[in-house]
């Protein structure tokens, strides 16, 4: 045993209260063997925050699941889901693995979805009848080609919140949630005659043609 741990282990703290699920490790913190292994929630100093990370984490690492990075115990709301995603696009912008383009058609998407359902709007709650609804609106906004994309940016957004373990089960968004059709697409541009892009395809010939002249500003 090195000196700093025979140190720790003098006077180690008993558990707080009776049914306290952890116990105080010679290493200065509260621990629970959880299948097999030893997880360790916070220092003896403040075991009210260990045990609330042990009830976050706990369920998760029951099922041999990786505990989210984010507190979802309460659930996991737009707002959680939204920051959690655009740092995460963040971080490829820094990487150069993301146009700041895309990145800012991605907050625009998630600054859209906030302004229909909420912040606190809590993703396991919304119904197909909501992304029914919300693409509703949106055919009235957008192109069948820009709708496109933003009904692909929203589902990308929502795998994520799954993929990510922000929520347990995929989110359901319904047989009315679903992308324009091949045919569609090519009737609409078949109209717009002399059109011969839409705006997302002039995006994107903007980043192949110069990425560097385009910013991306904190308000999206």
């Amino acid at each position: 045993m090195s000196n700093s741990t025979r140190s720790a282990s003098v006077g180690k703290p008993g558990k707080p209260y009776a049914g306290f699920p952890l116990f105080s490790h010679a290493s200065g913190q509260w621990a629970r063997k959880i299948r097999g292994k030893l997880r360790y929630f916070g220092v003896w100093a403040d075991p009210d925050a260990a045990l609330e990370r042990h009830n976050r984490e706990y369920p998760f690492l029951k099922r041999g699941e990786v505990p989210p990075a984010v507190d979802v115990s309460d659930g996991c709301t737009l707002k959680i889901l939204v920051n959690d995603f655009l740092a995460s696009k963040e971080e490829k912008l820094n990487a150069g693995d993301l146009s700041p383009r895309t990145f800012r058609d991605y907050y625009r998407s998630c600054e859209a979805l906030i302004e229909q359902f909420g912040r606190e709007r809590k993703v396991t709650d919304l119904r197909p009848d909501d992304f029914r609804a919300y693409r509703a609106k949106l055919a009235k906004r957008f192109g069948v080609t820009s709708l496109k994309n933003e009904i692909n940016r929203v589902r990308i957004l929502f795998n994520y919140a799954h993929e990510n373990r922000l929520i347990e089960k995929p989110v359901l968004f319904g047989q009315s949630f679903d992308r324009p059709s091949a045919k569609s697409i090519r009737k609409q541009r078949n109209e717009a005659g002399a059109k011969l892009f839409a705006r997302d395809e002039v995006s994107n010939l903007l980043d192949s043609a110069d990425p560097a002249t385009v910013s991306c500003s904190d308000s999206g």
